[in-house]
C-alpha cells in the first residue's frame, strides 16, 4: 500500500538510486544532515527487517481502524510510519 507513493514521490530525484524508490531500505539509515555520523544524526531509526516490517503492519492496522477520529487517525499515522523511517527520504536530508 504504502511502497506505491514512495515511489511516485522518489520518482524524479535524482539523489535517490532508482532501485530504492518504492522499496524498503536494506540497510541502516539514519535521520540528519547529508553524510553525518551517526551522532550527528536527529535520529537512528531500527535496522531494517523484522522489527520494521511488524512497525508498517501496525500502521497500516491502526489508520485502517474505523474507531477512532480520523485527525487521531492520521496523527498517529504519521508517527508509526516516520518512526520506523523505513524508505529513502532525500527530501528530508540537509
Amino acid at each position: 500500500m504504502i511502497k506505491d507513493p514512495h515511489f511516485q514521490l522518489m520518482e524524479n530525484d535524482p539523489d535517490v538510486a532508482s532501485a530504492d524508490k518504492g522499496d524498503l531500505l536494506t540497510k541502516r539509515n539514519s535521520v540528519g544532515p547529508r553524510q553525518a555520523t551517526a551522532e550527528e544524526s536527529y535520529y537512528g531509526p531500527p535496522p531494517p527487517g523484522k522489527t520494521v516490517r511488524r512497525r508498517l503492519f501496525a500502521w497500516e492496522t491502526w489508520i485502517h481502524r474505523l474507531d477512532a477520529p480520523i485527525i487521531l487517525r492520521v496523527a498517529v499515522g504519521h508517527y508509526q510510519l516516520e518512526m520506523p523511517h523505513p524508505f529513502v527520504w532525500t527530501a528530508m536530508a540537509g
